[in-house]
């Protein structure tokens, strides 16, 4: 890349330039003067940069070493070997030369566990890495030693880098010339020692050749590599880029180069007495020795990954900060592809909530910086000049920060799908980016509540820069049903702005991070997680414990895990009523099984109580085994007669099982006063297996310490050749003094094609009946008999027989004693004949005219060549012989996907 251009350019900057620009200083005094959040922030800021001693010489060359650094990682504690992989230690820059375990409290480094093999450079005027080799352990094959010395060395360099953009930050908002005086003397130091640092994998190797050589031929270096026993080198830096470093070494050298930068930016003009704070040979030194150098490894880097998104935002904030134009599109190259190729067409992550918000926050500071950017004066590229960039206008990136909040559990989590841990929350800084850019009243009242609903004292960096300081406070946020068309999960809510209760179903296809775990199910209601998911172990050697498809509530097919690849994910039926709001997703996820589908929904009487209900349907192989796990270690069986088991089950623990064929029920406490009631209604003669299973569901961390937690298995396995099942259960989650479901039994048609519920309840009794599409069928209950041709059918009789409400979808007629329901356009579909998209909207041209009754609010059904999905219709538009339906309007909705045929498919409540 040719940065020839900043000498030139240098001198048209105006500072502060990057994350934080002048008429932002302007908004974080007036919050200071005005909010007590804001004064504390900065009176808690002022308190920790007065905290460090003074940059003297001695001090700098202490805590930034002229020696390379290798990682904070994979450095495992040789006493107890606690937290596998990685340790777990205690550093502060008040001890700054050791580490304390924090599980057995060994010091180190320490003369019972010696780093007496030396690795020795060229590079670098010459350095000595010390490693311990008494013990190695393994990472997914690769064996590792441990170096507390150079672990320590990381800690410094990253503790120094975030002073730097602190003691900056405290200059930019008093003006005290101290703490620019304080940043200028760190990046000096870093300056002159980083060119000396070797390219490295935070494995523990080291290439011995220029930087720039090593980065652009990391996987085939012209020279050996150093390693340590019982490696051997092979001529590359292990897993390449994903792990590698100069200052760090965890593959995202951007976070150490992005606070360097930032600390720069906001003191580069400051003035003592008139004078510089910096001389012209230290901005050179520092702009050409450690910034642009900092940039070497990360361009090098062709890749896009929730890394390196971190790396190519930090080399565009230097770009900025430097008038180097090539940087800055090397930056926005990768923006723009983590915004329209890493996060997905809805704005979902492609992996998981968590690893979407690592990688939203590599790439969420640059884009704030980059926003209203120009290329310098008279600067001319091939590819055109850029002008007055409007980020925040970018409908797909909206989607990305709104998806965030769309996708939110009532507890304002995320349901934990994919490798996440129950802790992954959104941020207050990321609440104040999203309500300072939108400013839409969902966006204040999720900052609100999750400043505690007292936006006075509560606050963020982001905030302090941006948040109008004359914001009021808001109504608590209101959350509505959810399919996410490109990632395929389902959220179906209830209660108070859909706060009470969230089913979350998955269809999500294969993809990194993700699972075996195709039709999962999540359920949280009153404040408790009723069905979980186990979690994310990060790199710990079981891992796979939570990955594995008995680790999820789904069905199992012969024994076996989910394939992964060619799994995919659809949705066949969406519909979220006040009443009655249901999905029916379907995958590949066994290739034996010629279907693989999950009807779930929730029957909602308001105030007095809503269920979940579930009905699973798979076809093919030899042996089904319906799996759900219990939220807590005890639980209640009723009409079952378990008997203590020989037989063994995956690697379950503890058995107990019995063969059912009536309905029976599990119950388990949650809380001190609420409970978790599952009724399974046995098709046909079923066996169950309950039995204590892995119940560790991690932190996501490095903090992954191993505790044995074991969470109860309930099983129910059908077997024989060509096996069709289809698994009924209902969830109700209640007072343990007053349970809103009292009873479930299993209906059917005669013909065995419609099957269905019927349940008691405080409020009366439910019936609800599938069926194929386009066939009408008769079931009788206890009331009398129910006659259909919808494909979902409910009906609510009141405690004195009369009726509640009924639902039909689409059928054209459903009656049930003295209650008739009919639909005018049940059902259309044909097809699509075209798909348009800008940035302002996005529709399909469909080959009807006429639609019926307005149909903006339901789903539009499409199907493409290799899935289906929908989108929420949010208007339509008629022409001449077509229409037009419209999934995004004013950059607000979803892109539409290319697809091939239609369906839209109404439901009556009456």
């Amino acid at each position: 890349m040719d940065i020839s251009s900043w000498r030139k350019n240098r001198e048209t900057v105006s500072h502060p330039s990057t994350v934080v620009k002048a008429t932002d200083l302007e908004t974080a005094r007036t919050n200071i003067e005005k909010h007590l959040w804001a004064s504390s922030f900065l009176e808690d800021l002022l308190r920790e940069v007065n905290r460090e001693p003074d940059t003297s010489p001695d001090y700098l060359e202490r805590m930034v070493p002229r020696e390379t650094p290798n990682s904070q990682l994979f450095t495992m504690c040789a006493k107890c070997e606690s937290a596998p992989v990685h340790g777990l230690y205690h550093w502060s820059a008040d001890a700054a030369d050791q580490l304390v375990c924090t599980t057995c409290k060994t010091t180190y480094p320490n003369e019972e566990f010696p780093e007496d093999f030396l690795l020795k450079t060229d590079f670098g005027g010459g350095q000595e890495i010390p490693y311990y080799v008494g013990k190695h352990w393994d990472m997914i094959g690769f064996p590792f030693v441990s170096s507390w010395t150079a672990n320590i060395r990381a800690r410094k360099c990253d503790h120094m880098a975030r002073l730097a953009r602190k003691l900056g930050l405290a200059f930019a908002l008093t003006q005290r010339v101290e703490y620019a005086e304080k940043v200028r003397d760190i990046l000096v130091r870093f300056a002159t020692v980083y060119p000396g640092y070797m390219v490295h994998s935070g494995y523990g190797e080291f290439s011995d050749l220029d930087p720039t050589i090593a980065s652009q031929n990391i996987l085939a270096l012209p020279e050996p590599e150093l390693v340590v026993p019982p490696n051997t080198p092979d001529r590359k830096l292990h897993v390449g880029y994903w792990m590698a470093g100069r200052a760090t070494g965890v593959g995202m050298e951007g976070t150490f180069l992005s606070d360097v930068v930032v600390a720069y930016d906001l003191t580069c003009i400051a003035e003592k007495h008139g004078q510089p704070v910096y001389t012209l040979n230290q901005k050179l030194s520092i702009e050409e020795d450690l910034l642009l150098e900092g940039t070497i490894l990360l361009c090098a880097d062709p890749g896009y990954n929730n890394k390196s998104a971190t790396n190519r935002s930090a080399a565009g904030l230097v770009g900025i900060c430097l008038g180097v134009p090539e940087l800055v599109r090397f930056g926005l190259e990768g923006f723009w592809q983590f915004v329209d190729g890493w996060f997905l067409e809805d704005g979902m992550s492609s992996e998981s909530p968590g690893y979407g918000f690592m990688t939203l926050n590599g790439i969420r500071h640059f884009g704030d910086a980059v926003h209203g950017y120009s290329d310098p004066p008279n600067y001319e590229a091939k590819d055109g000049r850029i002008d007055h960039l409007d980020v925040y206008g970018n409908s797909r990136y909206r989607s990305v920060l709104d998806g965030y909040v769309k996708s939110l559990m009532p507890d304002l989590g995320y349901g934990v799908p994919a490798d996440d841990s129950t802790g992954v929350r959104m941020s207050i800084d990321v609440a104040d980016l999203i309500a300072s850019r939108y400013g839409m009243a969902e966006h204040v009242s999720l900052l609100n509540e999750l400043c505690d609903n007292d936006l006075e004292t509560h606050g963020s960096e982001y905030g302090l820069f941006h948040r109008d300081p004359e914001i009021g406070s808001s109504e608590d946020l209101a959350l509505s049903d959810q399919f996410f068309p490109a990632l395929r999960i389902g959220l179906l809510r209830t209660g108070n702005r859909g706060r009470a209760s969230t089913a979350l179903i998955s269809a999500s296809d294969w993809g990194g991070h993700h699972h075996e775990d195709s039709l999962n199910l999540v359920y949280w209601k009153d404040g408790h997680e009723a069905l979980t998911d186990l979690g994310y172990l990060w790199d710990r050697p079981d891992k796979k414990m939570t990955v594995r498809t008995i680790a999820h509530n789904t069905v199992i097919v012969n024994g076996e895990d989910q394939r992964r690849e060619g799994r995919g994910g659809n949705l066949l039926h969406f519909d979220a009523g006040s009443r009655v709001k249901w999905l029916q997703v379907s995958s590949e996820a066994y290739e034996v099984a010629d279907e693989y589908t999950r009807l779930c929904a929730i029957i909602d009487h308001g105030n007095s109580g809503s269920y979940l209900l579930d009905s699973f349907l798979v076809a093919g192989g030899e042996q089904h085994e319906y799996l759900f796990h219990g939220p807590v270690q005890e639980g209640v069986v009723h009409n079952l007669q378990l008997q203590s088991s020989s037989e063994g089950w995956q690697d379950l623990k503890d058995i107990s099982s019995w063969h059912a064929s009536q309905p029976w029920s599990v119950s388990f406490e949650l809380g001190r006063h609420h409970q978790l009631s599952v009724y399974s209604l046995p098709d046909g003669d079923e066996n169950t297996l309950i039995g204590n299973g892995w119940g560790e569901r991690g932190t996501g961390s490095r903090d992954n310490i191993m505790t044995g937690e074991t969470v109860p298995y309930i099983v129910r396995q059908r077997r024989g050749p060509s096996l069709r099942s289809r698994f009924l259960s209902l969830f109700d989650v209640g007072r343990r003094s007053k349970p809103f479901v009292w009873e479930v039994q299993r209906l059917s048609s005669p013909d065995g094609t419609a099957t269905g519920f019927h349940v008691n309840t405080e409020q009366g009794s439910d019936v609800v009946i599938l069926s194929a599409e386009g066939q009408t069928i008769t079931v009788d209950t206890p009331e009398g008999t129910l006659e259909t041709n919808g494909t979902m059918t409910a009906f609510s009789l009141s405690p004195d027989g009369s009726p509640a409400f009924g639902y039909l979808y689409g059928g054209s007629q459903a009656k049930f004693l003295d209650t008739t329901l009919e639909l005018d356009y049940p059902v259309l579909e044909g097809r699509i004949l075209d798909v348009h998209t800008t940035n302002e909207e996005s529709y399909y041209q469909l080959d009807l005219l006429d639609l019926g009754p307005d149909p903006k609010g339901l789903t539009l059904l499409v199907q493409a060549a290799d899935y289906s999905t929908g989108y929420p219709i949010l208007h339509v538009e008629r022409q001449s012989s077509t229409c037009l339906v419209y999934t995004k309007i004013d950059g607000i909705g979803y892109d539409a996907r290319k697809a091939k045929s239609w369906k839209i498919i109404r439901s009556v409540l009456a």
